[in-house]
């Protein structure tokens, strides 16, 4: 019985040395996962941008990432205390849900494949656009949307994402816009910030058949006049913005 004890012992920890190896040499025991800011992420850094809220007011605001999760925002200088996890749910689209010390805010971000600018929307139709390593804004002029734009087209209600590609050509504030099904005009002529770099337009849909759709729309203008992002929207009978169920967004590079 003793010789059997002891070989039943020696059995045991020579199992449990070949598992602590292999939990070794895949990186330990899977602890790191925990909130997301152990591992440098692809959105990982300090961003800079403007943004718009509901009511269409203009706002500065600052977004810090960690690993894979949101640690700050602050609006206007002010830190909201706002943080959340950030998934990424398509090459180009990646979405979180931000706490916040008043409640908890739905966000979709749309890149560039450079992960180096974003557009920033969230449920409460927050729209704007950030870049990664950006000090200040800059100002503006109305022709910094002019040039060649490449990029991204979504729809999103905020729990399903299709993405296609999307092209523009812009010339004094007008964009000849080109996706995978819609042929459109944008006319970005309504009205120009140079402090915040947004410009107030409408879009004109023509449909291969049946009248023209038209949107009201905006677009803003990273602070390295690089990127660009769009949202449009069809407004309804009672002149409310149909929001998020008939909106779509662009996320545009710039080609020179």
């Amino acid at each position: 019985m003793e010789r059997m004890d002891r070989l039943f012992w020696l059995t045991y920890w020579l199992a449990l040395a070949l598992l602590l190896a292999v939990l070794a040499a895949c990186g330990g025991g899977g602890g790191g996962g925990g909130d997301g800011a152990g591992q440098a992420g692809p959105l990982e850094g300090a961003w800079l941008g403007a943004a718009e809220d509901e009511t269409g007011q203009l706002h500065a605001v600052r977004m810090t990432i960690a690993g894979a999760k949101v640690t700050s925002f602050a609006v206007d200088g002010g830190d909201l205390g706002g943080s959340g996890t950030i998934s990424q749910d398509d090459p180009q689209v990646f979405s979180a849900v931000m706490t916040f010390p008043q409640g908890q805010l739905q966000v979709v971000m749309f890149t560039d494949p450079a992960g180096a600018h974003l557009v920033y929307l969230d449920n409460f139709f927050r729209f704007g656009v950030l870049q990664k390593n950006a000090t200040a804004l800059p100002q503006y002029s109305s022709i910094d949307i002019n040039g060649l734009w490449r990029g991204i087209s979504t729809f999103t209600d905020f729990h399903e994402y299709q993405s296609d590609p999307s092209s523009a050509i812009c010339i004094v504030g007008t964009c000849s816009v080109t996706e995978a099904d819609d042929r459109m005009t944008e006319a970005f002529t309504q009205g120009f910030d140079s402090v915040f770099g947004r410009w107030l337009g409408t879009t004109t849909i023509n449909l291969n058949t049946g009248p023209a759709v038209n949107k009201i729309s905006r677009v803003f203008v990273s602070p390295d006049k690089t990127f660009a992002g769009v949202w449009r929207c069809l407004v309804g009978a009672t002149g409310d913005i149909l929001f998020p169920s008939k909106c779509t967004y662009s996320a545009w590079v710039k080609h020179d």
